[in-house]
Order: C-alpha cells, then structure tokens, then sequence
C-alpha cells in the first residue's frame, strides 16, 4: 500500500493521519476490468476448485439465480438488466466490468487489513502473556 519505486507524483505524505510514508493513491486504485461470472468465481472460491467439480457447482439450479442477485445487489442494477447479460454475463458493458474490478480489489483489500489487525492484536497478546 505504501508507494513503490515508481510511485507517481500525485503520491502525498500525511503526517497527520500518521502515515510517514508516501501512499500511492494512482497505484492502489489501477483496476483490472472483470467479468461478472469472473467475480462470482472469485468471490466464491470457485476459481480455486478443479475445473470439473466448478462446473458442478455452476450447474447448480440456484446458482444463476443467486449470482444474478448479488450481481444486482453489487451494481445497483435490476435482475432484468443482469439477465439481459447473458448466463455467463458476457455482454456486461465495459464500465461494470471495471466496477467490478473496483468492488473486488476493495474487498481483498479489507481482508488484508482485517488480517493485518488479527495478527497485530496476536502479537499483542503473546506480548502480554511474556510480561
């Protein structure tokens, strides 16, 4: 999250908030655009599932209804719209692939930094059972 070598001349210090370190704003927000059936393989782990037991699980009966919902609920979309995407939402326009994108490099970001609290909050505790 801190600038890299690269980092960009939009990159700001703010000693105010604590940060002593240049955080590269232009660098954490660069978004890769996603397919919606490529989001929901993502957000659902099934990206890391052998290809034959993904395609199980993508025959479900529910599953397109439920991955249409959380499409619709993501995007702010109605289910009409999402379905008019196709089953494998193939023809999704370009800027809900980008939010998408946006939406998923945010989760994983708060998954880091909910990680990154339960470790401190260990180390913590260790600290405190050594005293």
């Amino acid at each position: 999250m801190l600038a890299h070598s690269g980092a960009s001349r939009l990159s700001t210090v703010y000693p105010e908030y604590g940060y002593n370190e240049k955080i590269d704003y232009p660098y954490l927000l660069q978004v890769e655009e996603m397919t919606g059936l490529e989001f929901i393989r993502k957000l659902y782990g099934i990206d890391k599932l052998p290809d034959h037991i993904a395609k199980l699980y993508e025959a479900q009966e529910d599953f397109h209804k439920e991955t249409r919902q959380v499409l619709v609920n993501i995007l702010g979309v109605t289910d009409k719209t999402v379905r008019g995407w196709g089953r494998t939402y193939n023809r999704m326009p370009t800027y809900y692939r980008f939010t998408l994108g946006l939406a998923y490099k945010y989760m994983c970001l708060q998954k880091e930094m909910h990680i990154q609290e339960l470790s401190d909050s260990t180390d913590q505790q260790r600290s405190l059972r050594a005293v």
